[in-house]
């Protein structure tokens, strides 16, 4: 059979259709940067060359054809449907020419043309040629081809050259003695519809072109955007709601433009006021130096302390932000050498505007002390031990009024040991006979056992009193002149006391014969046994402490003889020049008083004898006024009291006779009695 070459050239419509896809793919490559289609078919993409189907026998040509009709032009196979030119699938064709374009277009002899013009109203059967083996273009991704009635499989990939092996197998003949398979008119109708889709394609995008041509371009060609400044634009339109008019779009891109500029301005004033503020504190830290720190100084029992560590806040902007001055010297306590002997110990501390808080611990970490360090100055020890003191010196900032001052505290960390030493001591270094002198001690541990007291003198025991122990030393009447030593022990110190005993003055009285002796009298010899069984016991603790003493007479008494006044009876002219002799020394004191008068006691007391024991004594009173000193009354007319009731000064106790004899007794040593019913004993003052 005759083969038919199909060299006309395409339809305007076909050639538009291929300039504007160019033309379409270039101003998408401009904005978008190329698409990835445009790219693969520019590089040339490899094409799946068509499965060689084997020929059909040519069907019988009716008999009604004529033979001189030209045959219609051969269309597509239906497994092989037009497809329909996309923008996605229009090859890019930039580079080639138009003229060469519209060659590339028609088709080869022997290879049926893609687009074919077929009149509608003469359809012609021609004859239909075998169709050569052509290579196939691939089909894109999204486009679904139409079901045939026998779908061949894809052949796999060809190598490159692929393309020149299918022009080469579109230029082969049929072979001899074939003749080309007649179309049916199923056939004929399907590629009827095919054109009729290319065509309508081909209109739209032609429409679509004369639409953006019809669009005056700028006088100017405007440079291709980089594609960075694409990106950015990408990013701009995405950040930007579509479904806004454009006008609303760009006032919203000037607000955040707008927005961003306030934002870096107010960083930019932000980092200039923190930079000037920075110099500024830089400047004021710098100005807070340590002149601004208390001075403070603390003195312990007479000994300056050393401060362990201190902490003090010096004000750069006002109370907010402090300038910290801090140094620790010692954390263990340093030790005072010196022992404390006293049971009271001085704390003194200067300071400016501060207060202070002092807490002290015994050895075993009990708290002993705790309180401020002018309470301490009223504290006292009671036991000796080692302690543990720490003095904290301090100023709180809620204590400071709304300016700005330092803050912070000084530590004093210190330990001593407490020895406590009594004091001992003499209420007089002298004394005369007849008198009493008094021995205290004070301070030491208080609940240590009572003094003890050695000495050639008498004394009596040690009673406690309110601060102290007291113990009193008569001086017998008899008593040698002389210096004597008194020996204290207590709290396990031992202290020697040296007293001087001075003789009284020379008072005597010379007789002639014995019966010119005061009368009734009597001696110590003379004491009654009653009398000395009772000296012997009585109260510790003084009673006349809040009352004292004062004379038991109630009526005008007259001394008929006084307390150590001798008596000597024939003493001759040299013994009177020489002030020697034997005579009678008086213990106690001899009063003439009114009969039936009332005898008061003298201070406050027991009665411990108050009975009539006949002989020269007649009725006796014995009053106990504690601590060893003791009241007695002789040659009474009557008594009033019993034993054991109790007095107090200026009771009356009993009723005198014409001659009263009366004395005081110290322990057991009668002392001057007179002296001390007048209150002019001093040693009895203490007690």
């Amino acid at each position: 059979m005759e083969e038919k070459n199909f060299d006309k050239e395409k339809s305007p419509a076909a050639r538009q259709s291929a300039a504007s896809g160019g033309h379409n793919r270039r101003r998408r490559r401009r904005k978008k940067g190329g698409s990835s289609h445009g790219a693969t078919a520019h590089s040339g993409q490899e094409r799946k060359p068509l499965k060689k189907e084997s020929p059909e026998p040519a069907q019988a040509t009716p008999a009604t054809a004529d033979p001189e009709e030209k045959p219609a032009p051969p269309v597509a196979a239906p497994s092989e449907p037009a497809e329909t030119p996309t923008e996605a699938q229009t090859p890019v064709q930039t580079e080639q020419p138009r003229e060469k374009q519209a060659e590339a277009a028609a088709p080869e002899p022997g290879q049926t043309p893609e687009e074919p013009e077929i009149p509608p109203e003469t359809p012609e059967t021609p004859e239909t040629p075998e169709i050569p083996e052509s290579a196939e273009e691939p089909e894109p991704a999204d486009y679904a081809a139409p079901e045939t009635e026998a779908t061949e499989p894809a052949q796999p990939p060809e190598e490159p050259g692929g393309e020149e092996e299918s022009s080469a197998a579109r230029d082969e003949e049929p072979a001899e003695g074939e003749e080309p398979e007649a179309e049916t008119p199923e056939q004929q109708q399907r590629a009827a519809q095919m054109t009729r889709t290319v065509q309508l394609s081909i209109e739209k995008i032609v429409e679509k072109i004369e639409e953006e041509e019809s669009i005056p371009e700028p006088a100017a060609a405007e440079p291709e955007e980089s594609p960075e400044e694409e990106e950015e634009e990408e990013e701009e339109e995405e950040d930007t709601d579509p479904s806004l008019p454009a006008r609303l779009r760009r006032l919203h891109r000037r607000v955040g433009d707008g927005m961003w500029s306030l934002l870096k301005w107010l960083v930019f004033v932000v980092a200039f006021v923190a930079v000037v503020a920075g110099a500024g504190i830089a400047w004021l830290y710098k100005g807070a130096t340590p002149d601004s720190i208390p001075q403070i100084s603390a003195t312990f029992n007479g000994e300056e302390l050393q401060a362990t560590s201190y902490s003090w806040h010096v004000p750069v902007v006002a109370n907010v932000f402090k300038r910290t001055y801090a140094e620790t010297f010692s954390k263990d306590p340093i030790e005072i050498a010196a022992t404390i002997e006293t049971a009271q110990v001085s704390l003194s501390v200067h300071h400016t505007d501060c207060d202070t808080k002092l807490t002290v611990e015994d050895s075993d970490g009990e708290k002993v002390f705790e309180g401020t360090a002018e309470e301490f100055g009223n504290y006292t020890f009671t036991k000796n031990d080692t302690y543990t003191a720490k003095l904290v010196v301090f100023r709180n900032e809620k204590r400071i009024s709304h300016t700005a001052e330092v803050s912070g505290k000084q530590t004093y960390l210190f330990s001593f040991t407490v020895s406590l030493r009594p004091s001992i001591r003499l209420n007089t270094v002298s004394a005369t006979q007849g008198s009493v002198v008094a021995v205290r001690v004070s301070g030491g541990v208080s609940d240590q056992v009572a003094p003890t007291i050695s000495s050639q003198l008498p004394s009596t025991a040690f009673h406690q009193g309110e601060n102290d122990w007291v113990s009193y030393l008569p001086i017998a009447v008899d008593q040698q002149a002389g210096d004597y030593t008194i020996t204290v022990s207590y709290a396990g110190y031992e202290q020697e006391l040296s007293l001087t005993v001075k003789a009284r003055a020379n008072v005597y009285k010379d007789y002639s014969s014995k019966s010119k002796l005061t009368s009734p009298y009597i001696a110590e010899s003379d004491t009654p046994a009653k009398v000395l069984a009772v000296l012997k016991t009585g109260d510790e603790q003084p009673a006349w402490t809040e009352t004292g003493f004062n004379l038991p007479f109630t009526d005008k008494a007259t001394v008929a003889l006084a307390y150590g006044t001798t008596e000597y009876v024939g003493r001759t002219r040299s013994e009177r020049v020489a002030g020697t002799g034997t005579g009678r020394i008086c213990n106690n004191v001899v009063a003439s008083t009114s009969r039936g008068s009332d005898l008061l006691a003298p201070a406050a007391g027991k009665i411990l004898l108050a009975e009539d024991l006949g002989g020269t004594a007649g009725y006796t009173v014995v009053i106990d006024h504690g601590a060893g000193v003791k009241s007695v009354f002789y040659c009474l007319r009557s008594v009033s009291v019993k034993v054991g009731a109790t007095v107090k000064r200026g009771d009356t106790i009993a009723e005198t006779a014409s001659t009263t004899i009366g004395e005081v007794r110290v322990g057991t040593v009668p002392v001057e009695p007179l002296s001390v019913w007048r209150g002019e004993c001093d040693a009895l003052s203490h007690y």
